[in-house]
């Protein structure tokens, strides 16, 4: 009973220290704010998790990533339904490892033809940008940020907005990559999911 007390409280303690402290930290040292602004909307982290991979009986963790919304989102359905006008969203990726030019595209070419599962007339020429846009060679802790902004996608890399894709069916897409039923992970997904700091100041205030 005593441990279960001890753990309950240092529980609570850790979730605040999380509201105070303005931050969460992830793998590697990388700090995930509880706020961003896009477009002068304030954005609160909704969730985030760590990329991984197996390969030959080792693991290898890829990146950590994570999602800002304007509103609570609990499900894939709100994602899809609440974004764009009314709930501009961010992901921010942080790489843990470093890439090649090579690498990067040919993991872009895998992980959008394996998870997305949204397709749409136009689908082939705005994911062939989507790649080309994002496709340089990634240091360790090196960062991706993708904004989803009314009808538009803005891609940046290393803090330089690289360009912009005017599709809401590409939001469509791109959404369905981390929220569809081939999602990148399970885990990831969940993560993004997960309501973070919505839930926090819910269980504050409550």
């Amino acid at each position: 009973m005593l441990k279960t007390r001890l753990f309950f409280f240092s529980s609570i303690a850790a979730v605040f220290h999380s509201v105070v402290s303005g931050s969460i930290l992830m793998e590697g040292g990388v700090h995930f704010p509880d706020t961003r602004f896009v477009n002068g909307v304030e954005l609160k982290r909704n969730g985030q998790g760590i990329r991984s991979l197996s390969l030959l009986g080792i693991h290898y963790k890829l990146y950590v990533a994570g999602f800002y919304s304007r509103l609570p989102l609990k499900t894939e359905e709100e994602v899809l339904e609440k974004r764009g006008n009314d709930c501009p969203l961010q992901f921010e990726f942080t790489f843990l490892r470093e890439f090649g030019k090579k690498q990067v595209r040919k993991a872009w070419e895998m992980q959008t033809s394996h998870s997305i599962s949204y397709r749409y007339e136009g689908y082939d020429s705005d994911i062939a940008r989507f790649i080309d846009l994002l496709t340089y060679p990634i240091s360790s802790g090196g960062t991706i940020t993708v904004q989803i902004i009314e009808d538009r996608t803005v891609l940046i890399f290393e803090g330089d907005e690289k360009g912009t894709i005017l599709s809401s069916d590409f939001q469509k897409a791109f959404l369905s990559m981390w929220f569809g039923e081939n999602a990148v992970t399970e885990e990831l997904k969940t993560g993004f999911l997960n309501g973070a700091l919505h839930h926090i100041e819910q269980m504050v205030v409550s």
